[in-house]
């Protein structure tokens, strides 16, 4: 369970799916669409096409190998699961394995030796857009390499 009681609460709550511990969190002062700052947009917008990229990325390493996941994919998954401090896959590889360029805005997802670039698209507004992936230009392989 994550989020709030209704949209106009400002007390979010989560639970950790590993360890079963739940927090929660009162927002003070928080600022809403139109009043914040350009700073604040552009932290959004990051962290929207941030989230988006690595939505991507597992939706696709997961479906890999005739649903089985890629190397990586399953590589990524076993490190997850060996630690029990991020409470979620999703934020497991946003924290892990995620790269941000703020001069070009592309975003990197490395597990291993596998490296996936994608770079924003601008047509998905203020939550982010969507990603188109960049090629690897070295090549990378999922074999072998290490978190």
């Amino acid at each position: 369970m994550s989020g709030k009681a209704c949209n106009h609460d400002d007390v979010y709550t989560k639970t950790n799916k590993q360890t079963g511990a739940s927090y929660a969190v009162k927002l003070c002062n928080p600022v809403d669409g139109e009043h914040a700052t350009a700073a604040q947009m552009r932290q959004r917008n990051k962290f929207g096409a941030i989230c988006h990229a690595v939505s991507e990325w597992i939706n696709r390493e997961k479906s890999a190998n005739d649903g089985d996941g890629s190397v990586a994919y399953n590589k990524a998954l076993a490190a997850y699961k060996s630690q029990h401090k991020i409470g979620s896959f999703r934020g497991y590889i946003t924290s892990k394995c995620v790269t941000y360029d703020d001069v070009t805005g592309n975003i990197t997802i490395e597990v291993g030796n596998t490296k996936d670039t994608m770079t924003p698209t601008t047509s998905g507004g203020d939550n982010g857009g969507g990603t188109t992936p960049t090629p690897n230009p070295s090549g990378g392989d999922d074999n072998g390499g290490g978190f």
